[in-house]
């Protein structure tokens, strides 16, 4: 081997180690971004018969997913009529009331709304309605769910290149050093 392709040997195993590196530490995190939970609570106070109140706030989905848990659950006297509605930016609508676990969902930002219209109240009686969603990564075309490759073996590739590519440059050095050394 000589000392070019040798040098060029080690360099591509150093720049490929921290290719993998890298690899590893955006690997990391993509696998955290799920599974991810949806808390839902909202409690409405003081509210009179025909009255209607609303909550709305951001939810976003970090990569495509899917429901791995749906529950939802109203409570108090009287009756009301509720909506819930996971709304993306454009298209339509998704009933939280009727959304079924293994329902995909792309990445993106939704809007979580919240809705009551109360037809029987009492004065001081408050309507609540609680429940949780928690998404998980979709499937990929091989069945499997989308989490990421660990971050584990991207490392311990990217610490094996990482000392071939040292291993490169010693015995490069060693043979430039015996060479130098050498009677013409």
């Amino acid at each position: 081997m000589t000392r070019t392709r040798g040098g060029r040997f080690a360099a591509l195993a150093l720049a490929f180690a921290a290719l993998l590196g890298l690899a590893s530490v955006v690997g990391a995190t993509r696998a955290q971004a799920l599974p991810l939970s949806i808390p839902l609570e909202v409690t409405f106070r003081d509210m009179m018969p025909g009255e209607s109140a609303s909550h709305t706030w951001q939810v976003t989905v970090p990569e495509r997913a899917v429901v791995s848990e749906a529950r939802l659950e109203e409570s108090g006297p009287g009756e009301a009529t509720w909506t819930t509605e996971l709304c993306p930016g454009a298209g339509a609508c998704l009933d939280l009331g009727t959304l079924k676990v293994g329902t995909p969902l792309p990445a993106g930002s939704y809007d979580l709304r919240v809705g009551v219209t109360v037809h029987e109240l009492d004065p001081g009686q408050t309507q609540s309605i609680e429940g949780r969603y928690t998404l998980v990564g979709a499937p990929g075309d091989d069945g499997l769910a989308s989490t990421g490759l660990g971050a584990g073996p991207l490392a311990a590739a990217a610490l094996a290149f990482a000392l071939l590519g040292l291993l490169l440059l010693v015995v490069g050095r060693r043979r430039r050093t015996e060479h130098d050394e050498e009677p013409a």
